[in-house]
């Protein structure tokens, strides 16, 4: 159900832009570009890939952090983005103080950490991590048995978890398999969680979109980005071209965010719904995914993936790996620019921004450039700048 990636690495010279599909014209007067690079080191315990980051600033010290989950060990671990020293917290599965097996996380500030085990239904709020005296709140996100009414809590970087005003809003997969059409007008993906009186609300913001489906699992799957100044939510739909702003559980308009590369996105359509199938589809069709608010510039970055179709013409085995794009779109929600990356060469799901820019995580060639370091995690920072 998840998003995997393939790691292949290739020098590619000249590799074309996407063919362009989209007829609607937009204002391009911004674009992305590459000015800085920054290197972590890795333990023994930690693989190159992981799909929870956050960034975290610490007022009390003025320090910045990535912070991100090693689900191999069931730690958080605490980069400083100066220093680039990491701290590494671990937290027992089992046991009385056992948190489950971590499937998210989200550091409200740096004595309040929530931690999603999604498969055990269950969050723990996390409180005087750092001062020795540590305690812990457990919440269940089940209020009745598994069905149309429950969901796996998503974790990943690009739909953790957001909290504000003592709830928190989760966005989620649902547990029963889409059989239907109908099926995305019953089956609940957004909750919100008291953290007062632990009462959870459950609803269904899947667009009209999905009503013509089946769709593979993956485009079940949500994003989105939270915008503090203003409180409002923005959600990105996989398989529509606009962006849900949401001020509100029941204060939804849409907004058109669409690629320049992508004219549609249609369901399965052959009468099948076997694995291969929904796999295919989603390898052959574009789909949107993250969505990033940059609070420091006042722009959102939208990331599609667009069918490999040069590898798929010539029947190459990276099909599967798509090209990445990233719209830019100003704080009023208009596209200003898009951006398409090599593909093969960045992790987009594993991006983050700070006051330095939009970090993309890119792997580290060795010298001979035959391989990659597997003992350091890269990031290209790119720069917001005019055309």
């Amino acid at each position: 159900m998840f998003r995997f990636f393939i790691l292949l690495i290739v020098l590619v010279s000249c590799y074309p832009e996407p063919i362009k599909r989209s007829k609607i014209d937009f204002n391009d007067s911004l674009t992305l570009t590459s000015k800085d690079k920054i290197r972590f080191e890795l333990d023994k315990y930690t693989g190159l890939i992981s799909e929870h980051l956050q960034y975290y600033h610490n007022n009390s010290n003025d320090s910045s952090y990535l912070v991100f989950l090693n689900t191999n060990n069931n730690s958080l671990y605490f980069y400083n983005l100066e220093s680039l020293r990491r701290k590494v917290v671990r937290f027992p599965m089992e046991g009385p103080k056992g948190v489950g097996s971590i499937t998210g996380f989200l550091v409200h500030n740096v004595d309040s950490i929530f931690l999603l085990a999604s498969n055990q239904y269950k969050i723990n709020l996390i409180t005087n991590l750092f001062r020795g005296d540590l305690k812990r709140q457990k919440f269940s996100l089940l209020t009745d048995s598994v069905g149309l009414n429950s969901a796996k809590a998503l974790g990943f970087t690009g739909n953790s978890m957001i909290y504000g005003q003592k709830h928190l809003h989760i966005l989620g997969v649902p547990d029963v398999s889409p059989t239907s059409s109908t099926f995305f007008q019953k089956a609940k993906n957004y909750y919100t969680l008291s953290i007062e009186d632990s009462s959870i609300t459950a609803k269904s913001i899947y667009t009209d979109n999905y009503k013509n489906g089946p769709w593979p699992n993956q485009y079940l799957m949500y994003y989105w980005t939270f915008n503090r100044a203003i409180n409002q939510f923005i959600v990105s739909p996989p398989v529509s071209d606009s962006i849900l702003v949401m001020r509100g559980p029941n204060q939804i308009t849409k907004q058109y965010a669409g690629s320049q590369f992508v004219s549609s996105i249609n369901p399965i359509n052959n009468g099948l719904y076997d694995f291969k199938t929904r796999q295919e589809h989603y390898y052959f069709n574009p789909s949107y995914f993250m969505i990033l608010h940059d609070p420091y510039r006042n722009v959102y970055y939208r990331f599609v993936e667009i069918e490999n179709t040069r590898a798929i013409e010539e029947n190459d085995e990276r099909m599967v790996s798509k090209v990445p794009s990233i719209i830019i779109l100003s704080e009023d929600f208009i596209k200003i620019g898009e951006v398409a990356l090599p593909p093969y060469e960045y992790f987009p799901i594993m991006s983050f921004v700070s006051p330095k820019g939009l970090f993309i995580s890119k792997p580290v060639l060795k010298p001979s450039m035959m391989g990659i370091e597997e003992d350091l995690l890269g990031f290209d920072i790119f720069e917001l700048t005019e055309k």
